[in-house]
């Protein structure tokens, strides 16, 4: 008997490490006036890379369910694909809910005087 690759667990592996990698890149530029984009302006690059790991996510689930019904090779592949999805949302969810809820500018300690005329 033959065994056979799914391909839609293959692709599924493949864009959840496209994802993790890419948002590693996107995160990883510095701070600062040289900057090359600030973290709100990488907001839809990283919905984009949420939506590209949703999709790889289904496609993976997708490569699991047929192992199952078939002897099929790389059955790790396709969980393994899962977990990636599944840790990266996690992680960017918390990285986006960080970043609007962070540090904010501190009202002045002093108010000034309110002087009647």
């Amino acid at each position: 008997m033959k065994t056979r690759i799914s391909i839609s667990r293959l692709i599924g592996f493949i864009l959840s490490c496209l994802g993790v990698i890419s948002i590693i890149l996107i995160l990883s530029v510095e701070e600062g006036p040289h900057a090359l984009m600030s973290m709100r302006e990488a907001l839809p690059i990283c919905g984009g890379i949420v939506i590209l790991e949703i999709i790889a996510m289904i496609l993976s689930i997708k490569g699991v369910n047929a192992a199952s019904d078939k002897q099929l090779k790389l059955r790790r592949l396709g969980v393994a694909g899962i977990v990636i999805s599944i840790g990266f949302l996690l992680v960017i969810s918390f990285v986006i809910c960080m970043d609007f809820m962070g540090p904010r500018e501190s009202p002045p300690t002093e108010y000034p005087l309110i002087q009647s005329t």
